[in-house]
């Protein structure tokens, strides 16, 4: 695939695109990177190719390779300061804007012709792109990473990405995504690490993964952290949410969330561990490992709302790897499903939520409507809360 598009692939400049690039991307040229301490950076251990590309000029994507069905052990970074598209951005908010900046999008997938595209042992590093007047006071402008444009079995393995989209809000244009599904079935991403950061520390990174209109999306064994303003998050895709927009019947199993959204942040961009808008059938999470860093009492491991039919959610957990939210939820795995949600009577049923733990003995749910002035009478081994504000 080296040379398949245009001279934004190209391997000449490979001194420039290296001092230009990030400290992560050079690791990866000697085949390993390591992001965050995590230890998962042997995922792209077998790293054989660089590449380097410049500006969003192949249809508003980096790298836009129809042609191509697959990615193996590669290396791709966008150079930095490269952009002539930051007048492309939407300014926030702008009511059924999204942004349409992307770094890389594979196979001729569109709505009459789905492929299967395999991406294993991706490194995807994105930089700082030059200023938009959407969003003058960040660093640079917003862009998505990977898209799964209209994708058909899809699998994204074994893969890192590092600060692959840059992002501000937690609502379109601003929210932008490292894996973007749209329109996809049977997505499959295992083994990934989804980091928020640029090697210096900064968060930038909006959403870890979004899929939106996405048809039994999976995500397992899979690390997402770091994020600036956003979560794990199965949504819609368009206007006005309908069946035929909606994401159904998502899965994740041992996924491992930590830190995203910053606690420096206005209250409304502290969000959850997985968040679920609008999804329709049924929702299953396998043994999650979520830890939130912020304490408020709407604070919440999972989000749920929705103006379609209520999804059917199973969860099974083990209690001690749930942590974070207020200290009154004693622990607990709390997740928010609000009377109203963006101004409409919220669909999904309280009653069809069930929560077990690994021996698959349910646990009960405690509801709330308020903040609470003294620790609940649960235990995090026997009950979850459900704050119903």
């Amino acid at each position: 695939m080296a040379g398949t598009g245009t001279a934004a692939e190209t391997a000449a400049g490979t001194a420039a695109g290296v001092a230009a690039s990030d400290a992560g991307t050079a690791a990866a040229a000697s085949g390993v990177v390591t992001v965050g301490g995590s230890g998962y950076g042997a995922i792209a251990a077998n790293v054989t190719r660089r590449v380097y590309g410049r500006n969003f000029s192949q249809s508003n994507y980096c790298w836009y390779l129809p042609s191509t069905l697959s990615v193996r052990n590669a290396s791709y970074t966008i150079t930095p300061l490269t952009s002539t598209k930051a007048a492309l951005v939407p300014s926030q908010p702008s009511p059924g804007a999204t942004n349409p900046l992307a770094l890389l999008r594979l196979g001729p997938n569109n709505s009459r012709s789905g492929k299967q595209v395999i991406v294993d042992g991706l490194v995807l590093t994105g930089t700082v792109q030059p200023k938009s007047a959407a969003n003058p006071l960040r660093p640079g402008h917003n862009y998505h990473g990977l898209s799964v444009y209209w994708g058909r079995r899809a699998k994204i393995l074994n893969s890192t990405f590092i600060a692959a989209e840059w992002g501000d809000s937690n609502s379109p244009p601003g929210e932008t995504f490292q894996i973007m599904g749209y329109h996809d079935v049977d997505t499959y991403i295992s083994t990934v690490e989804v980091d928020g950061r640029t090697v210096a520390g900064t968060r930038v990174g909006g959403s870890p993964i979004g899929f939106n209109a996405s048809t039994r999306p999976v995500v397992e064994d899979s690390y997402l952290h770091h994020s600036l303003v956003s979560s794990l998050t199965f949504s819609t895709a368009g206007g006005t949410p309908s069946m035929a927009t909606a994401t159904s019947s998502p899965t994740t199993r041992r996924v491992r969330i930590e830190h995203n959204a910053n606690t420096k942040m206005a209250p409304g961009f502290r969000f959850t561990g997985i968040n679920h808008e609008h999804v329709v059938g049924d929702i299953t999470h396998i043994l999650p490992k979520i830890s939130i860093d912020w304490w408020e009492w709407t604070a919440s491991h999972m989000f749920f709302g929705t103006w379609l039919p209520s999804a059917r959610v199973h969860i099974t957990i083990d209690p001690g790897e749930i942590s974070g939210g207020h200290p009154n939820n004693q622990g607990c795995l709390t997740v928010a499903i609000p009377r109203l949600f963006n101004g409409r009577a919220n669909g999904q049923r309280v009653t069809d939520v069930v929560v077990q733990d690994v021996s698959g003995r349910r646990l009960r749910a405690y509801i709330i409507t308020g903040a609470q002035s003294k620790p609940m009478p649960v235990d995090r081994e026997t009950h979850f809360i459900v704050n119903a504000a």
